[in-house]
């Protein structure tokens, strides 16, 4: 289980303000917060409309799952 650190909530609100537009949510936040920190390239979500937009470490995009 991986965990939210003390770095977290400065770069999730930096994220929520970047991506305001989209209605980016808490919970968004947190899991492209945590794959960006862990080098995860690949998440499960069924919100694909924001999450192919999301970006991690630059302008990287993430692998979802499931695919349509």
């Amino acid at each position: 289980m991986l965990e939210l650190d003390a770095d977290a909530p400065p770069w999730m609100a930096t994220f929520m303000d970047r991506y305001q537009k989209l209605g980016a949510q808490l919970a968004d936040a947190s899991l492209v917060y945590l794959a960006e920190r862990e080098g995860i390239e690949t998440v499960f979500t069924l919100d694909r409309r924001d999450f192919l937009v999301y970006r991690v470490r630059g302008d990287k995009t993430l692998n979802l799952i499931p695919t349509p």
